[in-house]
């Protein structure tokens, strides 16, 4: 964080962040964004077409404080900060199929100012919302979905996704409701999953 505060510092500069991970899971959308929240601030339409026209299929928008890192620097330096979901984490050399030619390519023309003007349209970009968050809140909480389910997997509604302590249950009450970054191993009072539904662009920046 102090080096990113470093980075930045200098006044009057656009700052742009993007932090390149590599998914634990497989999913049913490769390469995807997360898009961090901060209050009083709107998510901008021309980053999201740049996002589209460097090769991801689909974004996140978030709605609540976050503790990755790029939610630092959106949120605290004033960039518009990304983390980047590049594919299922892989032993080195194991990759190769995985297309970053379009990431790549906008990189490259970012950085040298020869970024094409832009195109703000959004078709063929995926946008997801946060409906909800399930939290673990004991040993006795379990998951309703195999280990290896993938990032965005459809949920349908009434399936009971999760049971807790208590009789306590995640019903699937949401249309288009998927599931991303399922995890059942977390320490209880953490999440567990992040149910997400679909987006429009409306209330773009």
């Amino acid at each position: 964080e102090r080096l990113a505060a470093s980075f930045f510092s200098l006044p009057d500069r656009y700052r742009l962040h993007y932090d390149l991970h590599t998914a634990i899971r497989g999913s049913k959308i490769e390469q995807f964004a997360l898009y961090p929240w901060k209050e009083g601030r709107q998510h901008s339409r021309f980053e999201l077409a740049r996002l589209r026209a460097a090769g991801m299929s689909a974004v996140l928008l978030q709605n609540k404080p976050s503790i990755v890192f790029s939610a630092y620097t959106y949120e605290q330096l004033g960039a518009e900060a990304f983390t980047l979901e590049l594919g299922k984490a892989r032993p080195f050399g194991q990759n190769q199929h995985v297309n970053l030619a379009p990431l790549r390519l906008r990189l490259e023309q970012i950085i040298e100012g020869s970024e094409p003007e832009p195109d703000e349209s959004l078709e063929g970009l995926q946008l997801f919302s946060v409906a909800r968050e399930v939290i673990k809140r004991s040993d006795a909480f379990t998951f309703n979905l195999a280990d290896d389910v993938e990032n965005f997997s459809e949920l349908e509604k009434g399936y009971v996704l999760a049971e807790d302590v208590s009789d306590s249950r995640w019903v699937v009450k949401e249309e288009g409701a998927r599931i991303i970054f399922p995890n059942p191993k977390v320490k209880n009072g953490l999440r567990a999953g992040i149910v997400i539904v679909p987006a429009d662009a409306d209330g773009l920046g």
